[in-house]
């Protein structure tokens, strides 16, 4: 079963629409009582023990993670969660409780390993990826780690600086998309000015279509970015 706790996002990143499809910045939280009587009619209704939990960011705010984990550990029951957080939004302190809880896996929107580039779409991570990293995977939990080519600032050594980054970083699972200007991000307001920079039908915004069309970077053309991927 797929369930979302909260909606939307308190970040603002330039690449990402999910504000706009939240209807506006910030967070909005489904009560835990609420969320966990959707739990227990799944579990105890329709036998589901494998739940993904799509919130743009369910791992953000430690105390309600806390009351959430204590909520499912008390029932007893034999759940695989599936998370999203931040390399920053993720502290040790959490972890061992996450994962009692039952949380297999965490996806990381990592992005890009240069700070240049993050800082251009206004994405800040603070701390070091790599020790958040080896501190999820060290609980036993799997980490998919999201990283996203063709970037405005990416040129061909920060693509290589990523890839070298997602080999070090040997995610249980990860994700290698190229960038799209997909309506109601930022990117898409400046992307809709440039000629050429916006596919002429829906099937280019497609990850993994044959039509697809990443943007180009400053640096290099749509068709060097898709190659690289």
């Amino acid at each position: 079963a797929v369930l979302y706790t909260s909606l939307g996002c308190p970040f603002a990143c330039d690449y990402c629409c999910i504000n706009a499809l939240a209807g506006r910045r910030g967070v909005r939280y489904w009560s835990l009582p609420r969320v966990l009587s959707w739990i227990d009619r799944l579990v105890q209704r329709h036998g589901v023990r494998n739940i993904r939990l799509d919130d743009e960011l369910f791992i953000l705010d430690p105390e309600r993670v806390e009351r959430f984990c204590d909520g499912v550990i008390e029932r007893g029951y034999d759940l695989n969660l599936w998370v999203y957080g931040r390399a920053d939004t993720v502290p040790d302190r959490l972890l061992d409780l996450l994962r009692r809880a039952g949380v297999t896996w965490i996806c990381l929107g990592i992005e890009t390993a240069s700070d240049r580039v993050r800082r251009d779409v206004h994405k800040t991570i603070s701390g070091d990826i790599r020790r958040a990293v080896r501190a999820i995977q060290d609980r036993g939990i799997s980490v998919l780690g999201n990283f996203l080519f063709g970037l405005p600032e990416d040129d061909r050594a920060t693509l290589e600086e990523t890839l070298a980054l997602a080999l070090d970083l040997k995610c249980e699972f990860v994700n290698f998309y190229t960038l799209r200007a997909y309506p109601g991000s930022p990117l898409y307001e400046r992307a809709r000015l440039e000629p050429g920079h916006l596919p002429p039908g829906w099937e280019g915004f497609s990850q993994h279509g044959y039509d697809a069309q990443p943007l180009p970077t400053r640096h290099l053309s749509a068709a060097e970015v898709l190659r690289f991927r």
